[in-house]
């Protein structure tokens, strides 16, 4: 399975909302990337709260496994354990 079903699959499980976006479609996409400093691997996850980025150094970079999504999302503090 890739990294977004998989996502969409934890995220339903633990009832977390999560946002996709597409940035190869953006008009803007160099601003974009830019803007959030998004290099590195794709895809990536990175951790939203309060309209603010928790920690660049706590993103998901690359298609990992379920397992590892899951344990960072509780790291994260979006599941409970």
């Amino acid at each position: 399975m890739t990294y977004k079903p998989k996502v969409k699959q934890i995220a339903e499980n633990y009832g977390i909302t999560v946002y996709y976006i597409d940035y190869d479609r953006l008009s803007n996409s160099a601003d974009f990337l830019k803007e959030f400093n998004l290099t590195g691997a794709t895809p990536m996850t990175l951790f939203y709260e309060n309209g603010k980025e928790k920690s660049v150094l706590n993103r998901i970079e690359g298609d990992l496994s379920e397992n590892y999504i899951i344990e960072k999302f509780k790291k994260m503090g979006f599941i409970e354990e």
